[in-house]
């Protein structure tokens, strides 16, 4: 035998025994040519989390599951909805701004003080709160009830006092078909701008005419415009009220189309929602936009739940 074929031997025998070795242990390669062996990434990519319109998933702490004023638990699970997200396209400029300092300001109260401020519900589940301001009317909300009781659907209802007090039938009928009647204030009035005693004024003529119409004393308070601050709460909290704001706005009184009310709503929907919309005079859109807005949720798996339920809290006093 040559020198050259013992060569060759030896070089064919090194190569089997190389491969050999990275069958049976991959690590090898990366060793081989001077790196560390790829690690599997368990971890949640925040890129694509955010294009998925959610946060990226924090370690978690088995040992703990108690909630924290944030809203969200310290295993990082949310309890509950913190944020607002509204159809806002038609704001630009400083009144974008206003909007956007508002939103800062309400998510931070409720965060502060999540006993007293509620934004939106339980994100686990596949519910929804379809909540209606400013009525009722002799109109739109009538036509609101009509399809809710056709769909099968309840609903929270944020009536004024003084609209309560012309159509008392409408909200009879309202407490009558299931859905849940809680305050919205007597005049729509800025409650940071009105002194206490106002403020407690327009919360008990509202009382007042409800429980005579229904015989029921609210315990949820929707503020007018979304406009409150701590100075506020102190005076809902000795009356007896929690606020509940709202987790999606569909901005239904600023010249929308119904079928763009029910596409928004349809398209940006995420389980736990507390939806605002109004069924006073400027509820025309949205009672057209209603019918096809329940079917389109309905066809993603969404049930619909008052308030109280959504939030498992007391809805009368």
């Amino acid at each position: 035998m040559t020198v050259g074929k013992v060569w060759a031997g030896l070089f064919v025998g090194a190569v089997i025994a190389l491969g050999y070795a990275l069958t049976v242990n991959p690590g090898i390669t990366a060793s081989v040519f001077g790196a560390s062996p790829p690690q599997a990434n368990h971890q949640s990519d925040p890129t694509a989390d955010a294009a998925m319109n959610r946060p990226a998933t924090p370690p978690k702490d088995p040992a703990k599951s108690v909630a924290d004023p944030s809203g969200e638990t310290a295993a990082g699970k949310p309890e509950r909805l913190q944020t607002i997200r509204a159809n806002t396209v038609s704001l630009q400029g400083k009144a974008l701004t206003r909007w956007q300092e508002w939103r800062e300001g309400v998510e931070r109260l409720s965060r502060e003080q999540p006993a007293q401020v509620y934004i939106g519900g339980d994100p686990s589940g596949k519910r929804l709160c379809l909540t209606f301001d400013d009525g009722p009317d002799g109109r739109n909300t009538p036509q609101i009830l009509d399809t809710l009781r056709q769909k099968g659907v309840l609903a929270t209802f944020f009536v004024l006092g003084e609209q309560a007090s012309t159509y008392p039938q409408v909200v009879k009928r309202v407490e009558r078909e299931g859905h849940l009647v809680a305050s919205h204030s007597y005049s729509h009035p800025h409650f940071t701008k009105t002194g206490e005693r106002s403020i407690r004024s327009e919360l008990s003529r509202t009382e007042e005419t409800l429980r005579g119409i229904t015989g029921k004393r609210p315990a949820l308070f929707r503020p007018p415009y979304g406009d409150i601050d701590k100075a506020v709460l102190p005076v809902l909290e000795h009356s007896g009220y929690r606020a509940v704001l709202w987790s999606l706005d569909t901005f239904d009184w600023d010249h929308k189309r119904p079928e763009e009310i029910a596409a928004y709503v349809i398209e940006n929907a995420r389980s736990g929602d507390i939806i605002l919309m109004h069924c006073g005079g400027n509820g025309a859109a949205t009672a057209k936009a209603l019918p096809v807005m329940i079917d389109g949720l309905r066809q993603k798996g969404y049930a619909f739940v008052t308030v109280a339920e959504m939030l498992a809290v007391d809805a009368y006093q």
